[in-house]
């Protein structure tokens, strides 16, 4: 995690999950970024390095074909500061795998798991009643569903994905023009 704090700081870049590395290796350097992020909103860094952290995450994802898991979520509600957006991401994850009827997300254990977690459960239910189906957030392409006149920077780079994701600044942190439902909250 230093390492790639130390690496952006030279060259600008964050390491991405690419499709050549294991299985073990994608899900290694998802969980590697995620700590990255957590560690550099405790810094207060630029804004840009968040946006290209939580990119490269939702990619990562994409890539592995997975969504977050227990633990990851688990990790990530206990470190990360209330308002954070990867909490956002894996909140809508948990939504979107429930209603996919991913096995994952549907089974007793799963269950278990969001009731005995109360802020991830109260995220789940603040959430739900926005979440547009069928909409996969490890998916950064609207399928042109933006502000009229703007310009989807995801949209326009081609990267053709089956479903519709969402906007490409819906997990960033100076949004383009959604609401984010955190900024009201002081649960934590």
């Amino acid at each position: 995690m230093f390492r790639m704090l130390c690496n952006y700081l030279y060259t600008g870049e964050i390491p991405e999950v690419t499709a050549s590395m294991s299985v073990l290796d994608k899900s290694f350097r998802i969980t590697h970024l995620a700590k990255l992020y957590i560690f550099t909103s405790k810094l207060e860094m630029p804004t840009a390095l968040f946006n290209k952290i939580m990119d490269n995450i939702q990619d990562g994802f994409a890539l592995s074909k997975k969504l977050p898991e227990m633990g990851f979520i688990r990790n990530v509600y206990k470190y990360a500061q209330y308002n954070s957006l990867l909490l956002d991401f894996c909140t809508h994850s948990i939504i979107y795998g429930t209603r996919q009827n991913i096995p994952y997300y549907t089974s007793a254990d799963f269950r278990e798991f969001l009731t005995t977690h109360p802020a991830i459960f109260d995220d789940y239910n603040m959430t739900i009643g926005d979440f547009q189906d069928g909409r996969d957030p490890r998916v950064r392409d609207c399928k042109g569903a933006i502000a009229k006149g703007a310009v989807c920077v995801e949209c326009d780079a081609g990267r053709g994905h089956p479903v519709p994701g969402y906007y490409s600044c819906d997990f960033h942190l100076r949004k383009c023009w959604r609401y984010n439902h955190r900024d009201s909250l002081s649960r934590r």
